[in-house]
């Protein structure tokens, strides 16, 4: 979470503001993403200023951070720990979009995505899921260079070749390419443990929401609020509540219109977590415990 000024005033009292503004933002964040299940340590403030180029590259000199004590955003990024890569995972990629290309370096049917484990071999093949779509690829392009593989991270552009062509009229943003030997599961019926977030509008058994898992958007319908829990003790509160309100951890039953790629915990953090919506509004976000 980084907080950004572009002002260069000298005076004390723009400085107060300024000491005031990000202890405001540092508070409010750490509230925000503690509700969201992050923990504070792993939770940096970073006043910058991408205008002036301060605290950017190395520890500002200007009057206005005289109060920052803490190191700069490179310094910072360069202490991070790298998280491990899911090299020896099933091979999954999320499809972000497809088209058919008829010029340009990639030509035929063409998807993009992030592969999210394992690693994608030209030649190999793959399925694509939900729809069990076989396929091969033929061409891996990575940042405008044709590669022999892509590895876990990144986010390559593939030519596929189809079994059979009217396939591709299936292949959708949200879906995944995986092994053909270990495809993703996929599911019309989860578990989802839940938190909900701050709105007016309850959740009820029975109401119909838009779903988020990974990249896949689905309408569903919560079939059942099993139960509210405590989330520090995991104590049960309240068993087959009528409803859900703000603040609440719970466990629900969802039923998806349509058969969608799930994972649970600790498998892919990516196919296991789970955005409530109804509308506009976030109602609760959580992660898939079970698959049915």
């Amino acid at each position: 979470y980084f907080f950004f000024f572009n002002d260069t005033a000298t005076t004390e009292i723009y400085t107060e503001q300024i000491v005031g503004s990000v202890r405001c933002v540092q508070e409010t964040g750490i509230d925000y993403f503690q509700k969201l299940q992050y923990h504070e340590a792993n939770m940096y403030f970073v006043p910058v200023s991408g205008l002036q180029g301060e605290n950017l590259m190395k520890k500002p000199k200007v009057q206005e951070l005289a109060w920052y004590k803490g190191p700069c955003l490179m310094d910072l990024v360069d202490k991070l720990e790298i998280p491990k890569r899911g090299l020896h995972k099933p091979t999954r990629l999320s499809v972000f979009s497809y088209h058919h290309a008829t010029q340009g370096k990639l030509r035929g049917n063409v998807i993009s995505g992030r592969v999210e484990g394992g690693a994608i071999i030209k030649g190999n093949k793959y399925k694509i899921m939900p729809n069990n779509i076989p396929c091969t690829v033929k061409e891996i392009m990575i940042d405008d260079s044709k590669e022999k593989e892509a590895i876990v991270g990144e986010n390559p552009e593939l030519v596929l070749h189809l079994d059979n062509e009217y396939d591709s009229h299936y292949i959708m943003p949200g879906d995944v390419l995986c092994s053909a030997d270990l495809p993703i599961p996929t599911t019309d019926n989860i578990i989802v443990e839940i938190m909900t977030l701050e709105s007016d509008i309850p959740l009820i058994k029975g109401m119909r929401v838009i779903t988020y898992i990974g990249q896949q958007k689905q309408s569903a319908r919560i079939v059942k609020i099993d139960r509210i829990f405590d989330k520090n003790t995991g104590e049960v509160i309240k068993k087959n509540p009528k409803c859900l309100i703000a603040g609440q951890h719970a466990v629900v039953e969802m039923k998806l219109d349509q058969p969608a790629c799930a994972e649970i915990l600790p498998n892919f953090n990516v196919y296991s977590r789970v955005t409530i919506r109804e509308k506009y509004t976030i109602l609760a976000i959580g992660v898939i415990i079970e698959i049915k």
